[in-house]
Formats: C-alpha cells, structure tokens, sequence
C-alpha cells in the first residue's frame, strides 16, 4: 500500500479506536486484579464487556470511542 492511500487513512481512525478502548479494558482489569469489593467488582465487570462490545464495534464506527473522551 502507499502512504495517503484511502485504505491507509481509514485504518488509523481504527487503530485509534482499538487502542483507545483496549487502554480502557487494561485499567479496569487492574482495578480488577487490586480486588474490589462484589458490588464495585460487578460494576467493573459490566463496564469491562461494554468495552469489549465497544472494541468490536470499532471496525464499523472507529470514531465511536471519542464520546468518551
């Protein structure tokens, strides 16, 4: 591929996205990983497979992930 090709420039929306949520998905793990009490450890997990759902998603709509920020 050449750089400035329309297939480089869409890919690093995604890249961006994926690294941005993946960023997310390791910090709650080690707030996970510290021990939490079961409700907060609950939270962090529901939250985590949101991320994940997210992290899929990112193929579709790479720009998503910036209503978090």
């Amino acid at each position: 591929m050449i750089l400035g090709s329309p297939a480089v420039a869409q890919t690093q929306p995604v890249r961006q996205c994926k690294a941005y949520v993946q960023g997310r998905i390791d910090v709650l793990d080690a707030q996970l990983h510290k021990g939490e009490e079961p409700n907060v450890a609950r939270k962090l997990l529901k939250r985590r497979d949101r991320l994940k759902d997210q992290l899929a998603d990112c193929e579709q709509n790479p720009k998503a992930y910036k209503k978090d920020i």
